[in-house]
This record gives C-alpha cells, sequence and structure tokens, in this order.
C-alpha cells in the first residue's frame, strides 16, 4: 500500500471514532507497543520531554573525549579455519570497555523521545551528532589503524539502534528543523549515501509525531527539484514522488519530460503496467521510450524486453518482431539475436546485421562474432585463422566460431549424440542464452539463414580438421587429462560430418584414426567412447 493511500486511510477512520472508540484505541495500543518504546509513548501522551540522565554538558565532553581519542574501541584478529577448507582466515573482534555503544544507545533514546515531544531542533542535533561522529579502533598489534560509522556499529552488533529506525528519525527531523533553500539538498545528499538506500521520501512523510507541514507542496517542490539530477537515485526518489502526488500515469507524464532520467520512469511504468497485467498499456508506453530515449542506452534494451514478454502474452507477432530487434540494437547480445531467429524475418536480420557493423561499443571479438550469426561470416574467420593458439580457447573467439561451425555444417537431427549436445551447450554459455530451449528452436534458423556453398564447406572443413588436430596435440601433449573431453567432443561431430558429406564410410572412421594414434592414451579414448553415444 502506498503511503498517502495508507495515511488517508488512517485519517479517514480516526474521523470516524468517537471519543470513547479513541480512548480504547490509544490504550490498546499502550498495552501492545515495544517495551522500549514505553517512556517515549508516555512523552508524546503527555506533551512534554521525558526526563533523562544524560545532560547537554555530558554529551558534549563525551563528544570531545571521541573527538581526542581518549575513549576507543578495541579489536583482536584471531586466526581461524573455516570448516571444509584448508587455508586460513581471519577475524576481528571488537571490544567495548569504553562503553560507547551505551552511550550511543541512550543518547538515541533521548534523541527519539525529543522527537515525540516535538522539539525537533534539540533531537536533531544529537542524531546529527551521532551520525557524524567516526569512532576509533585501537588494534592490539597495530595500534590506531581504523575508524567505525555508526553504520559499522550496527553491523558488528557493538549498538542496539534499529538503524532503519534511526535513518528514519533523521530526515524527519532534517525536514522539521531545517527550512533554509539548501534543505532539499541536504535531504538528497542523504539519499546518496548506501546506507540510505532502502529509504525514500514517501517512508519519511509518514513517519514522525505530525504532519510535515503543507506537505503536498514540500513534495512538489522536492519532485522539482529531482528533475534536474542526473544519477539513478534520483529516478528513484522520483518514481516515488510521482506516485506520492498522483498515481502510475503521472510516471509516464514525468517521463515525457525528463531527459536524464526518462528511462528509468518509463521503465518503471511498463513493469507497473506488465505487472498489473495491463499489457497494452505496458506496450504502448514502451513504443513512447524507445522514440524518446537515445538507442545506445542500455536501459531501452530492459524496456523492450519487458514489452516483448507482454507482446509474447498478446500473441502479437508484429510487436514482438519490433521489439526484440529493438533491444538488440540497444544492448547486443548472444541472447537476443537468436530470439531474432525466432521471428524467422530476413528483413530484420539485415536490419540486426546494418547496426553491428556500426555499433562501437562492442568488443572487436563480439561485433565479429555477431556479424559471423548473421550471415558475413569471413572476417571472424579471417580472425580466427590468424589466431595460432590451440589451448585456452574458453573466452577467445575462435572457442566459440569452430564449434558453431561444425553445428551449422552438420545435418539437423531430432537425436543429438552426447558430443553434439555439448557443443551446443557450450555455446549457450557463452552467449548466455540460459537453460531453455529458445536456442534449439532458433538455431535450425539460423542453419537456414547462413547458407555455406560447396566450395566454401570444403575450404572450412580443411581449416576445421587441421585447427581439430593441432588442439588435440597440444592438450594431449601437454597432459591436461581434465580437458581431454574438449577434442574429443569436437573429432566426434567432425567425423559424423564427414559421413554425413560421403567422405568416409562409417561416421566413426575419424574417431577410430584418433584412436590409434593416440592408442596409449587410454583416459583419451574414454572420453571418445563416452561422447559419441
Amino acid at each position: 500500500m502506498e503511503t498517502k493511500e495508507y495515511l488517508t486511510q488512517v485519517e479517514n477512520i480516526l474521523n470516524q471514532m468517537n471519543e470513547r472508540q479513541l480512548k480504547e484505541w490509544i490504550y490498546a495500543q499502550a498495552r501492545i507497543g515495544k517495551l522500549q518504546n514505553r517512556k517515549a509513548f508516555i512523552s508524546s501522551l503527555a506533551g512534554k520531554e521525558i526526563k533523562s540522565s544524560l545532560n547537554y554538558d555530558e554529551i558534549m565532553e563525551w563528544c570531545r573525549k571521541i573527538d581526542d581519542e581518549e575513549i576507543y574501541f578495541e579489536a583482536e584478529e584471531y586466526e581461524y579455519y573455516p570448516e571444509g577448507g584448508w587455508e586460513s582466515d581471519y577475524e576481528v573482534i571488537y571490544k567495548d570497555p569504553f562503553k560507547i555503544g551505551n552511550m550511543i544507545d541512550n543518547i538515541f533514546d533521548l534523541g527519539f523521545s525529543m522527537m515525540m515531544c516535538k522539539k525537533y531542533e534539540h533531537a536533531f542535533r544529537l542524531f546529527e551528532c551521532i551520525l557524524n561522529h567516526h569512532f576509533r579502533v585501537y588494534h592490539d598489534e597495530f595500534g590506531y589503524d581504523d575508524a567505525l560509522t555508526i553504520v559499522d556499529l550496527d553491523k558488528e552488533d557493538l549498538i542496539k539502534i534499529d538503524m532503519r529506525i534511526f535513518k528514519l528519525t533523521y530526515l524527519y527531523l532534517l525536514i522539521q528543523s531545517n527550512h533554509g533553500q539548501d534543505l532539499f539538498t541536504k535531504i538528497y545528499h542523504c539519499f546518496l549515501q548506501p546506507d540510505f538506500d532502502d529509504i525514500k521520501i514517501n517512508d519519511v512523510i509518514c513517519y514522525g509525531p505530525e504532519k510535515i507541514d503543507n506537505e503536498n507542496e514540500f513534495i512538489q517542490n522536492w519532485y522539482n527539484f529531482l528533475l534536474n539530477k542526473t544519477e539513478k537515485r534520483a529516478a528513484e526518489l522520483l518514481i516515488d514522488a510521482c506516485i506520492y502526488l498522483k498515481d502510475e500515469d503521472y510516471l509516464l507524464e514525468t517521463a515525457q519530460k525528463s531527459k536524464d532520467l526518462s528511462g528509468y520512469l518509463y521503465q518503471e511504468y511498463c513493469n507497473r503496467k506488465y505487472s498489473n497485467k495491463e499489457y497494452l498499456q505496458s506496450i504502448e508506453a514502451a513504443k513512447k521510450a524507445i522514440k524518446q530515449i537515445d538507442k545506445k542506452e542500455k536501459i531501452r534494451s530492459i524496456i523492450c524486453d519487458t514489452a516483448y514478454q507482454a507482446a509474447a502474452i498478446l500473441h502479437d507477432d508484429k510487436d514482438m518482431k519490433y521489439f526484440s530487434l529493438e533491444a538488440f540494437i540497444s544492448e547486443p547480445t548472444g541472447y537476443r539475436l537468436m530470439q531474432l531467429y525466432q521471428s524467422s524475418d530476413t528483413s530484420i536480420l539485415e536490419t540486426a546485421l546494418s547496426e553491428i557493423k556500426t555499433n562501437n561499443n562492442l568488443s572487436k571479438d563480439d561485433q565479429l562474432l555477431y556479424m559471423f550469426m548473421l550471415k558475413e561470416i569471413d572476417p571472424a574467420l579471417e580472425k580466427c585463422k590468424e589466431d595460432h593458439h590451440y589451448l585456452g580457447w574458453r573466452n577467445n573467439l575462435k572457442g566459440i566460431i569452430l564449434p558453431l561451425l561444425l553445428l551449422l555444417l552438420k545435418k539437423h537431427s531430432s537425436h543429438k549424440t552426447k558430443a553434439e549436445q555439448t557443443l551446443m551447450n557450450e555455446i549457450k554459455g557463452r552467449l548466455n542464452c540460459g537453460k531453455d530451449q529458445m536456442f534449439e528452436e532458433a538455431f535450425p534458423k539460423m542453419k537456414e539463414h547462413i547458407q555455406i556453398d560447396h566450395e566454401k564447406r570444403k575450404e572450412l572443413m580443411m581449416w576445421i580438421f587441421e585447427e581439430i588436430e593441432r588442439r588435440c596435440e597440444s592438450i594431449l601433449t601437454g597432459n591436461y587429462r581434465n580437458s581431454y573431453y574438449k577434442p574429443a567432443v569436437l573429432i566426434i561431430v567432425l567425423s559424423h560430418i564427414l559421413y554425413e558429406q560421403g567422405d568416409t564410410a562409417s561416421d566413426d572412421y575419424l574417431i577410430h584414426q584418433y584412436k590409434e594414434q593416440y592408442s596409449r592414451r587410454r583416459a583419451f579414448i574414454s572420453e571418445l567412447n563416452s561422447y559419441k553415444i
């Protein structure tokens, strides 16, 4: 439930309650409230500041001691061996001999009570004191070597404060006690800190003992302030402000007039509409986003992905083709390229090839790979032929081009050998195609699109034969036993291709040749037997 809706419902219910019902409800809340909040609850009812053993001079003296390093935390480092591990690791244990953590907890309680009594400026000074201090650590071996923030203290269980409550209280007090022109700059600075990434302005607005004055005007001014920002965090906060001020449609209105943050706003709007099963609205918004956002922006492709899913649910083939192409243009990936092949639309593939050839953001290898997969195979082959390395293929261009060629040259069959499936799985992994069947469904269409004539096949088969022979020799002579399966898989698929072309009398002719050549390599022969099934 959004904050504004929540507060409106609470206000409506309270307005309908008579005095007796209101008293009964307050009494019930007092009975079920948390133990540590009882004094603050009584104080807020009484309307006066809670009594505390702390006084201002005492707190200032404590701060001086922190600054002068008269009081500090201590740390000891212990070596230990993780369960099941062979290498040792180190753990730091913090100690609090001066009870700094207790003092922080007490200052927090005092500041919280002041807030509940609406003494905002006094409370803010206390919270700012805690937040801005860095607490020194004395290491038993290295001396003073570290400083902890209040967030660090929380992570190390050195304080008892609920940090979400601390952050909400701090921001609420910041708003209530500061009215200068730089208020929004101060608020935004807080929100940019990683420790505040779980807080939104809506959370702050519904917090505290009373409403913020003119809260709608406040949020509108906050909205206007954020429109000129460029950070992703600003977009998240702007989304929050849009929902508070109006509704989801205001996201779309804001996206159309925002320049730097429009992508995030469109993305949020499309996701919300998709989640609500309003697929047409998601699609229409995505089309507006595509026209407005620069095609080089990655977020454009993310919006297209959502719209593609919406179009798929509606069985709209035209929109599916449109969004798959636009997603590929903005962020070319192997997965998106295979998605294009599912459309069986040659014009889309030609457009994709044209875009790839002029894309300067891709690495050269990725550009050559995608050109290869879109039918322009020679540039990638030329580079592979210049590569005379036969080990370490996992991440280089030849390590995916050669397996792709083997699968393209092999005739399609519903039954795949273990070797052929292994090659396909390795290619899917390199292309980040996941575990679904999309690659297997789209690959026959790629094979149909990339027609290789007879003369070209002969040239490619000679090159592949030599490459596999040298790779096998390099791995076996290097005794890389865990990699024996790699040449075995290539040999088996090549052997089957030779048989399909009528170059050999049986589909395991080449396999037998390698077995004879490496007859003493039992582990290698075992891999050949295993993968030809």
